[in-house]
């Protein structure tokens, strides 16, 4: 009897090995693998993803070419818009603070925020008079009742937690929102570095906050980790300052043509904004 616990420990080493690994047999040979931002990129003007494009992405030829979604939404928020997608690779979500395996329904990474530092911040918010705050949980978004109307057309009718009280949020965060005037979130901005520590900070009129070094680009990092695969042959699409992180990152970073200067500017290519014809010529020209 005394080899039974051996046995059983390679048994379970085995079935964790390939719960973690069952994304490499394909992926590992990937040429290249697409990640698009959400809203404001692979979404259309009237928030869902153009047939056309889900049609070409799960026509491309997946031993050799994968892609999947980097947002700032949780998963939530993320996984019904998908459902026209073959998409078989780990999602990036939350910003970049979780990444999770559709597939398996399974968390492979996420950064919890600490009560303390999400004190802190809702402290330096009401003293400078910002409009409302959101909690991100991976699996779902809390929102201030004073926001609650702003935050609607990203619901789309799905599941929002509306508090009056932010901090009274019982479910672990790993992401904050700030909502408010630009002029007011750059001075919390510098508050927060001032008073708080080094935290992840992105955008002027809509901050997303998550612990220091966890954004997008890290995310990005950890998945080719897990995909065991070069983040430079990774093409990524954004139009928003939280997809920085990710153009630096990856080996060709294309922005959308509305997106702010600083996004423009960071970006080895640019497409039109809400076509998805470019958007697909562009995709197929990276076939290479």
């Amino acid at each position: 009897m005394k080899p039974l616990p051996l046995i059983c420990f390679f048994l379970i080493i085995s079935i964790y090995m390939i719960s973690c690994c069952r994304f490499f047999s394909a992926e590992v040979f990937m040429k290249k693998l697409f990640v698009f931002d959400m809203d404001g990129t692979l979404l259309n003007k009237s928030g869902v993803i153009p047939d056309v494009i889900a049609s070409f992405l799960n026509r491309l030829d997946h031993n050799e070419y994968g892609f999947t979604i980097a947002t700032g939404r949780s998963n939530n928020w993320t996984e019904p818009w998908l459902k026209s997608l073959n998409l078989r690779l780990p999602i990036i979500s939350c910003g970049g603070a979780c990444i999770k395996d559709l597939a398996g329904g399974q968390i492979l990474f996420e950064s919890p925020m600490e009560i303390e530092v999400l004190e802190s911040l809702a402290r330096i918010a009401r003293r400078h008079g910002v409009e409302g705050l959101t909690l991100v949980n991976p699996d779902e978004t809390a929102a201030e009742a004073s926001i609650s109307d702003r935050m609607e057309p990203y619901a789309n009718g799905l599941h929002l937690a509306v508090l009056d009280d932010i901090l009274s949020y019982e479910k672990t965060a790993v992401k904050m929102d700030m909502i408010g005037e630009m002029n007011v979130l750059s001075k919390v901005r510098k508050e927060i570095y001032n008073y708080v520590g080094r935290l992840s900070i992105y955008g002027q009129s809509w901050l997303e906050i998550t612990n220091s070094g966890v954004d997008k680009g890290s995310a990005l990092i950890k998945l080719g980790h897990l995909l065991g695969m070069d983040p430079a042959k990774m093409v990524v699409f954004g139009d928003d300052y939280n997809d920085l992180p990710m153009f630096t990152s990856a080996g060709t970073a294309v922005a959308m043509a509305d997106s702010p200067e600083e996004v423009r500017i960071s970006a080895d290519l640019i497409v039109p904004a809400n076509d998805e014809i470019e958007l697909i010529k562009l995709t197929n020209s990276l076939l290479l």
